[in-house]
């Protein structure tokens, strides 16, 4: 695996990163994100999961030769394609090597993490994700959070 995540602490807080093995350099945007989720004072169980979640995809990135700027300036179609791709490759479990199949609620949760980066990243305005934003995959992962938190999941 090319993208790994870890932690530091510093003070009471711990913060999470995502590294490059490769050239040993953080990945700046995951590692940024992660920032502001700890500065937004998110449990740390809510971080962590992130933090372990990005670097798949990072990786899955890697294996198509693409970059999140790639993503963002793909056709709706395209882009469509590839949440699904992404979806598939997590529930398959493709990302861990096992290739177990994970439950749909891990799936999901795996690309809501995904998406939280683009959003977050088009807010710092790194990113221009309007289409990705208007995605129906985006609708259907806020209607899903929406039911759950109905039911108190």
């Amino acid at each position: 695996m090319r993208y790994i995540s870890g932690h530091v602490k510093k003070g009471r807080k711990t913060y999470y990163y995502v590294k490059d093995t490769q050239t040993g350099a953080f990945e700046k945007s995951c590692t940024k994100y992660l920032k502001h989720k700890i500065l937004q004072n998110r449990s740390l169980n809510t971080v962590n999961r992130i933090a372990y979640t990005l670097p798949y995809y990072m990786n899955f990135l890697s294996e198509r030769e693409l970059t999140m700027m790639d993503v963002a300036n793909m056709k709706f179609t395209d882009q469509s394609e590839h949440f699904y791709d992404f979806l598939m490759y997590v529930k398959n479990g493709v990302h861990t090597g096992t290739y177990r199949e994970v439950k749909n609620n891990t799936a999901n949760s795996y690309l809501q993490a995904v998406f939280g980066l683009y959003n977050f990243l088009h807010r710092c305005g790194e990113l221009p994700i309007e289409r990705i934003y208007s995605s129906p995959l985006i609708r259907a992962v806020e209607t899903a959070k929406a039911v759950n938190r109905l039911k108190g999941v």
